[in-house]
């Protein structure tokens, strides 16, 4: 079988939102290097949300993942997240939403994907921007 060596090294996968602790799922690809189906996302319903992770090919470029999703769009949304600062340091920039930490985040927020269908979305950042102990020694809370 002959590929481009992009082909041969990049990997695509299906990840569900909704199940940050889920491995990424591979996609099939036929040996002219097209892929199987995402699985769509019901417009009605919030149960899975699944979305496309995408790797880069080492070949090209460092090894990079990144998560786009199906907004009824012709191209997907970008997905990323911003970590909470470190107290009293200014807002981090956006990354990559692949880590364990971001997925986490993301399963909370997931459904809210629904609300941004057909509307001309091209990025959305689910940023972590604060985190504070709460009273009475109840634990700690994120603002997201």
């Amino acid at each position: 079988m002959r590929t481009r060596p992009a082909g041969r090294h990049a990997g695509t996968a299906t990840l569900y939102l909704l199940d940050p602790d889920r491995a990424p799922e591979r996609l099939a690809r036929s040996e002219a290097g097209v892929t199987g189906s995402l699985p769509v996302p019901r417009a009605d319903a919030c149960t899975r949300r699944p979305v496309l992770w995408l790797r880069s090919s080492e070949r090209i470029v460092e090894s990079h993942a990144f998560l786009v999703a199906d907004l009824g769009e012709v191209m997907p949304a970008h997905l990323t997240y911003t970590p909470p600062p470190e107290s009293g340091q200014p807002a981090r920039a956006p990354r990559e939403a692949v880590s364990a930490e971001a997925r986490r985040v993301w399963a909370r927020g997931a459904c809210e994907l629904a609300d941004l269908r057909d509307s001309g979305v091209r990025a959305v950042n689910n940023w972590k921007f604060g985190r504070q102990e709460l009273p009475q020694g109840a634990g700690r809370a994120a603002w997201v």
